[in-house]
């Protein structure tokens, strides 16, 4: 279901404000309550935010939110993440992209035509479908709804049994010692898919940096190139670790 511009506000809004009331959205866009009321049921269907007593609450627990709410967050830093890593991508042939939505920007970039995609992402597979003379596998296992995103025990065994050129993914927080999701299967997920890939790529922006996360997924020296619009002067604390940041300004 694509969300409309007024139900776009409310998560945008919500992602600023964490709650709300009815009464102060309403006054925000410029609408009635009774049309707040209706944008927020079908939010809540959606499983993209909840109801609180009079208002909304963002939903930000340990489990993944759902990728409608990530990607309208600080959407023009992805963008530059995105457009980083186009112009400095390793050829490939296959390729395993990740359900974050900053991999889902870039993917909408890349040329996959003859090529073999990988991902555990429903809304990046969606996507990609309407294209021609591109390979698309989506593992089994677990459908994670809210997030659109197939987990599970049984998801990793399908991406451990493949092998990727090229690994495309993002996370919920970078620190010092190492890059963390919310959640622990897609923690374990990318993990599988890792280790099965040639070229790892991961793909952050700066606000990501000294976020919280609770599950650690690998080092940073782990990948072969980390790329980021994150300033000179947020990465000196990652000097001298062996990590490859490329922000375009060296």
């Amino acid at each position: 279901m694509a969300l409309s511009e007024r139900q776009n506000a409310i998560l945008e809004y919500l992602d600023m404000h964490r709650t709300a009331s009815i009464e102060q959205l309403s006054k925000v866009l410029y609408v009635s309550g009774a049309t707040i009321r209706r944008d927020i049921t079908e939010l809540k269907k959606l499983g993209m935010l909840e109801k609180t007593y009079g208002g909304v609450t963002v939903i930000d627990t340990a489990n993944e939110m759902p990728i409608s709410v990530r990607y309208v967050r600080d959407t023009q830093e992805k963008q530059q993440v995105a457009d980083l890593a186009y112009l400095h991508l390793p050829p490939f042939k296959t390729v395993f992209i990740d359900n974050s939505s900053t991999a889902l920007i870039l993917s909408r970039k890349l040329n996959l035509r003859y090529k073999t995609v990988v991902t555990n992402g429903l809304v990046v597979a969606q996507e990609l479908s309407r294209r021609e003379d591109i390979d698309i596998l989506l593992p089994g296992g677990n459908l994670l709804y809210n997030a659109n995103s197939m987990v599970g025990a049984f998801t990793q065994r399908c991406l451990a049994d493949m092998h990727y050129d090229l690994m495309l993914c993002s996370c919920a927080a970078v620190k010092e010692d190492g890059v963390y999701e919310n959640s622990l299967d897609q923690s374990e997920l990318k993990r599988t898919a890792l280790k099965n890939s040639a070229k790892k790529v991961l793909l952050v922006d700066q606000t990501k940096f000294g976020q919280d996360g609770m599950f650690k997924s690998f080092s940073l020296n782990e990948f072969d190139t980390i790329f980021t619009n994150a300033d000179d002067s947020k990465l000196k604390l990652y000097q001298g670790m062996n990590v490859n940041f490329f922000n375009g300004k060296k």
